[in-house]
C-alpha cells in the first residue's frame, strides 16, 4: 500500500514541483517580513534567498528541459550545502555574538559583494534575532528547509532507474 502510494505520487515531476512551490513560498514569505513586518534583512538573510532562488531555477529548468534526475539532485545538493553553510554562520553568529559593529554584519563579503548586498536591502545585524516561530529563529528555519532540500537532492540523485521506472 505505502510503496505503490510511493509510486504513484512520489515522482520526479512532483519532487521538482515541490522544490518551486516550497521555494517560492519561503522567498515570498522573506517578502511579507520585509515589506510588511518591516524586518530589515541582514546580508546572510540576502545570501539565502539567492540561494533559494538558485534551488527553485534548478528545479524548474529540471522541469521543463527533462535533465537527469542526478544532475539535478547534484546541482540541488551543491546549493542546499552552500545556502546550508550560510545559514549555519548565521546561527552560529546568533548564538556567539562576536564583538563588533552593532549596526552592521560580523561577515564580510569583500568590498564589491558587501556593497551589492548592502544595495539590496542587507542592513541588519546578522546576530541579531528580530523574529521567531516555535522558538527557531528565522536563520535556524533557513538551516532546517536546506537540510530539507540537501534530502530532496540526496534522494533526487541516488534515484535509479529500473524497468522504465524510478525506483
Amino acid at each position: 500500500m505505502v510503496k505503490e502510494f510511493f509510486r504513484k505520487y512520489i515522482t520526479t515531476e512532483n519532487i521538482l514541483l515541490f522544490l518551486m512551490v516550497s521555494t517560492g513560498a519561503l522567498l515570498g514569505f522573506a517578502f511579507v517580513l520585509e515589506y510588511f513586518v518591516d524586518l530589515v534583512p541582514c546580508p546572510l538573510c540576502i545570501v539565502q534567498r539567492f540561494f533559494y532562488l538558485f534551488i527553485g531555477i534548478s528545479a524548474l529548468v529540471g522541469l521543463f528541459a527533462s535533465l537527469s534526475s542526478r544532475l539535478i539532485g547534484g546541482v540541488v545538493v551543491l546549493w542546499a550545502i552552500i545556502g546550508g553553510g550560510v545559514a549555519l554562520r548565521q546561527v552560529w553568529l546568533q548564538h556567539f555574538p562576536t564583538i563588533t559593529d552593532s549596526t552592521g554584519c560580523a561577515v564580510s563579503f569583500g568590498s564589491f559583494l558587501d556593497s551589492a548586498l548592502f544595495a539590496l536591502g542587507g542592513r541588519g545585524n546578522c546576530g541579531i534575532v528580530d523574529w521567531t516561530f516555535l522558538t527557531f529563529s528565522i536563520a535556524e528555519w533557513s538551516l532546517v528547509w536546506f537540510g530539507i532540500f540537501l534530502g530532496v537532492g540526496i534522494w533526487l540523485a541516488a534515484k535509479e532507474k529500473r524497468n522504465g521506472q524510478y525506483q
